[in-house]
């Protein structure tokens, strides 16, 4: 039986969709006869993922290390140190046009961008420190397989010091569930990670990324060709989910996970949710957005510059089974990623949840960048609409021909019909996914 270790900073039960990705590898390739190690921090389990829990039965070895004391005081002086900075700074820009949404820049501050310095190098000196705690507890174990997966950095700079230390001779494949940089970084920063890719990519056997919009972002940092493996999902964590029960007449649309500054924006749907209630088409009573996750506040703004707060609830920061139920009690699944300037490719891990849901979903793209991943995967799956504000010209008013569709058909009978692509939906379940990374030992 060959041995498979896996070094991730995330993983089971961290309730964090970071953590899915690595456990239901872990899962599948130990169902397929692999023997699975992994290797990862101590975890934060101040809420706990009781699905993702039931899936470490499958790994035959779990190691935590925990990191130095150094790490965590210089990440609890980062964090004091950007609230700070927040607190002074007299940057923040807001669109002035409510009806259009904007990629915000801020320009930060002289300090702001020495705290980003400071803290960057920071970090990769406690990565050093740990990746070598890491390959020091893994003395003397061999393996056959070693998967890393990105981010953070210390996956790779283990995975990179395993394969210098060792005699023995293991395929090393390097994973990447974000890019290390885009056009956000600083440039001088930006030279230091093109270079860490370019280690990683040179020193592994082969490199994966959940979209082929990393590879674009990084295709001046290697020769080697790389290989696209999506996120997916697992038919299993939902067997047991009973759908919420939002106890209301109304068309709920659900949105669980995080929402970037900037970048993560519903106002086009607040727009024309305002527009047509204006017109006496929509009652608002009808109408309810629940929200779960930490940045309530974020959509709370969205909403207030239409007017939109009265039909939004907030339902808090919630262990991922609950996130699952409210999905299935759901009429319409929202998201919000971006496809921009030197950060395209963005394919959520939410999105991928959302595909086994069998329910329809409205997506929101920021950027300047039409047709992105996320929007060429729902045309395929046929699954829902996804507007573009790079094609805002044309998608606001298809944008709205959603919405009424939806609500007419709420109002005739209280479902909204779907007609998805099944067969090119499954190609995204962890079982296939599995199988794609199992294709490249």
């Amino acid at each position: 039986m060959k041995k498979i270790l896996i070094i991730t900073d995330w993983f089971a039960p961290e309730n964090e969709i970071a953590s899915v990705r690595t456990t239901k590898l872990a899962k599948y390739l130990s169902m397929s006869g692999y023997n699975i190690s992994v290797v990862t921090k101590v975890a934060d389990l101040k809420i706990k993922d009781s699905l993702l829990e039931q899936d470490m039965e499958y790994v035959h070895e779990l190691i935590r290390i925990d990191r130095d004391k150094f790490f965590k005081l210089a990440s609890s002086f980062n964090m004091n140190l950007r609230l700070f900075l927040s607190k002074k700074s007299k940057n923040n820009k807001k669109s002035e046009n409510k009806e259009q949404i904007e990629i915000i820049s801020v320009s930060p501050t002289f300090l702001e961008n020495l705290r980003r310095i400071i803290s960057f190098f920071i970090k990769r000196i406690c990565d050093h420190f740990f990746s070598k705690k890491v390959v020091s507890a893994l003395n003397g174990i061999d393996y056959d397989i070693v998967i890393s997966t990105y981010g953070d950095f210390s996956p790779h700079l283990i995975a990179s010091r395993l394969k210098a230390n060792r005699k023995s001779k293991f395929k090393w494949i390097a994973d990447f569930r974000d890019p290390v940089y885009s056009g956000f970084q600083l440039k001088f920063l930006k030279l230091f990670l093109r270079k860490y890719f370019n280690k990683v990519s040179k020193k592994a056997d082969a490199i994966t990324a959940v979209s082929q919009g990393i590879f674009e972002i990084h295709k001046n940092d290697t020769t080697q060709e790389g290989h696209v493996i999506t996120n997916g999902y697992d038919t299993d964590d939902i067997k047991s989910i009973i759908p919420f029960d939002f106890k209301n007449q109304k068309i709920n649309f659900v949105y669980t996970g995080a929402l970037y500054a900037g970048r993560s924006d519903f106002s086009p749907v607040f727009n024309a949710i305002h527009d047509f209630i204006e017109t006496g088409v929509f009652d608002i009573n009808d109408l309810a957005v629940h929200y779960a996750g930490k940045d309530f506040r974020a959509l709370k703004k969205q909403a207030s510059n239409f007017g939109m707060e009265p039909i939004l609830y907030d339902h808090g920061f919630v262990p991922r089974e609950q996130s699952l139920s409210m999905q299935s009690g759901a009429d319409i699944l929202l998201l919000a990623s971006w496809n921009c300037t030197g950060y395209t490719g963005v394919i959520t891990g939410k999105f991928l949840e959302y595909m086994m849901i069998d329910k329809p979903i409205l997506s929101i793209i920021t950027g300047n960048i039409p047709n992105s991943e996320i929007k060429k995967i729902m045309q395929k799956a046929n699954n829902g609409f996804c507007y573009e504000q790079a094609m805002r010209d044309t998608d606001n008013e298809k944008l709205k021909d959603f919405l009424l569709a939806a609500y007419k058909e709420f109002k005739n009978g209280g479902f909204i019909k779907l007609n998805p692509n099944k067969e090119y939906i499954e190609k995204f379940n962890y079982k296939n996914i599995a199988k794609q990374f199992e294709s490249l030992f």
